[in-house]
C-alpha cells in the first residue's frame, strides 16, 4: 500500500501506477484519496513506478515486502524525465554490445550498463544538464551532452566512442653550427 504525493506534499488523486516485484509487474489506478494497494505481491524487492496524467510529473520508490507481510511504499512525483540512448564503437555505426558502463553526471549522478544492442537508459531524471559517458574497461570512452528541461521529457543521447591512438615524443637533437 500506499499514497502518491505531489513536490508540496498533498495526495494526489487519480495517479497511474506499476507496482514491480520478482518479475511480476501490476498497473493500477490510485484512488480519489491518491492511495493505492496491491495484493499477493511475492516476498522481495518492490518497485513502485507512478505518472500523474494531468500534471506529468512522475516518481518512483522502492521497498522490500517480507514473506507474509505488508509494506507502506508513498512515492513522490517530481519534474523528472528519461534520458537513454545507443553506445557506438568508434565507427559510430556498430552498437558496443552489452556490459559497457554508461555514466550519467548533472544534477543526480547514476551508472547502469548497455544491453546486448548498445542501448542504455535512466528513467526518472531530475531535469538539468547532464553528461552521458561510456567506458568498456578496455580503453574505449565516448562522451555526449544533453538536458532535461520539461517533466515527461524523453530525450536520446547516443554515445560514440572516440578513437584511439599513441603518442610518441621523438627527442630532437640540435646540431651546433
Amino acid at each position: 500500500t500506499g499514497t502518491v504525493f505531489s513536490p508540496r506534499g498533498d495526495p494526489v488523486p487519480d495517479v497511474r501506477l506499476t507496482v514491480t516485484g520478482d518479475g511480476d509487474a501490476r498497473s493500477l489506478t490510485a484512488d480519489a484519496t491518491g492511495a493505492y494497494q496491491v495484493d499477493q505481491l511475492p516476498a522481495g524487492a518492490i518497485t513502485v513506478e507512478a505518472i500523474d496524467p494531468v500534471s506529468g510529473l512522475r516518481g518512483v520508490a522502492t521497498g522490500i515486502l517480507a514473506t507474509n507481510a505488508s509494506v507502506v511504499i508513498d512515492v513522490a512525483l517530481a519534474a523528472s524525465g528519461t534520458i537513454s540512448g545507443m553506445a557506438f564503437n568508434r565507427d559510430g555505426a556498430t552498437p558496443v554490445g552489452s556490459g559497457v558502463t554508461i555514466s550519467l553526471h548533472g544534477p543526480e549522478n547514476r551508472n547502469t550498463d548497455t544491453d546486448a544492442l548498445g542501448f542504455y537508459r535512466f528513467g526518472f531524471v531530475p531535469l538539468g544538464v547532464y553528461t552521458v559517458e561510456s567506458n568498456d574497461g578496455a580503453g574505449n570512452r565516448g562522451r555526449t551532452s544533453t538536458s532535461l528541461t520539461g517533466t515527461s521529457q524523453v530525450v536520446s543521447a547516443d554515445v560514440i566512442s572516440l578513437g584511439q591512438g599513441t603518442v610518441t615524443d621523438r627527442k630532437s637533437t640540435r646540431l651546433n653550427s
